[in-house]
């Protein structure tokens, strides 16, 4: 399986992921709203200078704003779902696929970079249970499943972008 993975901090605050060519975006509150707020039409002005009334415009504006807070509301309601979701998964011993399963479940989640560091956590706890889930004769290393590598990397790479 070939692996790539990146993590980084973009400027707006989010914690940008791509893992196996996928990209996952864990975005911040203020990220989302920004997203949201696109640049406004310009006021009519009127042959007198008075800006014109214009019902559309201020029902657009109201419009954006109202998204603006959905978005927010449902971002941070998306972290709350995914902590719970995360915490529980996070400690279900994993077996084989499974594992595969729960990292292409952590691809779709939308976290505040705040909580990013509870799925690099939840990412380690895979890493534990996918390598536990290889037997291992007595005094031997442990060999690692690519569920496994690809969990460890998961969560370095998240713990080092939220440096």
């Amino acid at each position: 399986m070939e692996l790539v993975f990146e993590a980084r901090r973009s400027p707006d605050g989010a914690v940008l992921v791509r893992i196996t060519g996928v990209v996952a975006a864990f975005l911040c509150h203020k990220a989302s709203a920004q997203e949201a707020l696109r640049p406004a039409p310009a006021p009519v002005v009127t042959a007198g200078g008075e800006e014109e009334s214009d019902p559309l415009l201020h029902w657009e504006l109201d419009e954006r704003k109202g998204a603006i807070a959905r978005t927010v509301q449902e971002r941070q309601a998306d972290a709350r779902r995914t902590a719970r979701r995360v915490t529980s998964a996070w400690e279900a011993p994993l077996r084989g696929g499974d594992a595969e399963r729960y990292i292409s479940q952590a691809r779709e989640f939308t976290l505040d970079p705040r909580d990013a560091e509870l799925l690099a956590e939840w990412c380690h706890g895979l890493y534990r249970a996918a390598r536990d889930a290889v037997p291992t004769p007595p005094g031997e290393e442990p060999e690692l499943s690519d569920e496994a590598v690809v969990a460890a990397h998961v969560a370095c790479e998240l713990l080092a972008a939220l440096v």
